[in-house]
């Protein structure tokens, strides 16, 4: 509803996603910028992230996991990176979904693929969040999102904040006073180095 020129970084992230979803040259190479990513840690982030009392912290963005964990190590200031276009937004949608829904909400939107909870999220998601959020819940979902191979009773247990409903209550106290920076990236860079807010020499 807004004149275009008012938003021109909307449309270019919008026209990468397209391209990003319509390009298979790399779609089915494990690691790549438009490889389909899964929706939630494979890896056990409960227990392996053992380090406490963080201020700022720099982690893989991957689906947002490694984000979650960090906040709950007491991070205010995080930087992601991750060299797939889908990890930004995916990572968007679960905060948003986060601060906006209730645990058993969250849920039933993820694992049931309930996209009446999804419509409602809707409005608080960014333009280009939206774009990748519909994909998800629609039948074409598996053109960014890979099947997860593990179950749900282990993908609850190594996220760490969806172990039950208090755990995941505490990281929705902590989120609002969080910075998040994002960078489409693949490893540590020139790159990487020069857009990160912990200064990396």
């Amino acid at each position: 509803k807004k004149c275009p020129a008012q938003i021109v970084q909307v449309l270019r992230e919008v026209q990468k996603l397209k391209d990003a979803i319509d390009n298979d040259i790399n779609r089915n190479e494990r690691f790549s910028y438009n490889s389909p990513s899964y929706l939630f840690t494979t890896e056990n982030l409960r227990d392996t992230f053992a380090f406490e009392n963080v201020s700022t912290a720099l982690t893989i963005g991957s689906s947002g996991d490694h984000f979650f964990n960090a906040v709950f190590k007491g991070a205010k200031d995080i930087d992601c990176f991750d060299v797939n276009i889908f990890s930004k937004y995916i990572t968007e949608l679960k905060k948003t979904a986060i601060e906006h829904l209730s645990y058993s909400d969250f849920i039933q939107m993820f694992f049931e693929n309930d996209k009446d909870i999804y419509n409602q999220l809707w409005q608080f998601l960014s333009i280009p969040c939206r774009y990748v959020g519909d994909l998800i819940f629609s039948p074409q979902k598996e053109r960014i999102i890979k099947e997860q191979y593990i179950s749900k009773t282990q993908i609850l247990y190594n996220s760490g904040y969806l172990k039950d409903e208090k755990e995941y209550n505490n990281l929705k106290k902590l989120l609002p006073g969080v910075n998040l920076n994002f960078i489409l990236t693949d490893v540590i860079t020139e790159n990487l180095c020069a857009t990160t807010q912990l200064h990396i020499k």
